[in-house]
């Protein structure tokens, strides 16, 4: 598994960014983070995945075999260039100083785990999840009836036309994705503030106090 369980803990090698991956899913109840994918789609289709929102707790199968929930919350998966020119401009007009200029902002954001309030930045694993992005301000409900699990036959057009769990997210990535989620929904509205007259102020304070 992802999280390298079994090898040497005093090792200091980095892990690779797929680890964060369990594939296949473990189990038969959604997770949070799992990643959805729409059954006919490529694996290279950056807008056929989603990313599950739903806590796990409320996707668990109870006593009545059913989950608290109908519809889980899913974030809507973009490609990486979604990000803009800010976080992912054209390579070939920079020099190598620019170029590692944003390398390293990027590098920042993927440790943060969400860009600009809005973007999660997923990792590839090849034949399974594209490098690519969740948008965290594009949102649905996806039936839980819509959602195919290992048992679904696949010989029928509802099933044809479902989500199936490509892949698992392994904690602490899986945490993670929660913090980003909340840090986004639970951000208080606030109206525009004249922020350069604030800046003004305050190097007023430091040029006279030096």
């Amino acid at each position: 598994m992802a999280a390298r369980v079994d090898t040497d803990a005093s090792s200091s090698e980095p892990l690779e960014p797929w680890e964060r991956f369990a594939i296949p899913p473990l189990g038969e109840n959604l997770l949070t983070a799992d990643i959805l994918r729409k059954s006919e789609s490529d694996w290279e289709d950056e807008d056929a995945f989603r990313l599950v929102l739903t806590l796990s707790c409320d996707l668990a199968r109870h006593r009545n075999n059913k989950p608290k929930v109908e519809y889980v919350l899913a974030a809507r998966c973009e490609p990486i260039t979604s990000l803009g020119r800010k976080w992912f401009p054209n390579h070939s007009n920079l020099n190598s100083k620019q170029k590692k200029s944003y390398e390293k902002r990027l590098k920042g954001a993927i440790r943060e785990g969400v860009t600009d309030n809005t973007y999660i930045p997923i990792p590839q694993f090849a034949n399974h999840v594209p490098v690519m992005v969740a948008n965290l301000k594009k949102l649905e409900l996806i039936s839980l009836d819509s959602v195919c699990t290992k048992k679904s036959k696949t010989n029928n057009a509802a099933n044809r036309n479902c989500y199936r769990r490509v892949a698992s997210t392994d904690s602490p990535f899986r945490e993670m994705v929660v913090w980003a989620h909340l840090r986004v929904m639970g951000r208080p509205g606030i109206p525009e503030i004249k922020i350069q007259s604030w800046i003004e102020d305050a190097l007023q304070v430091q040029s006279g106090s030096s």
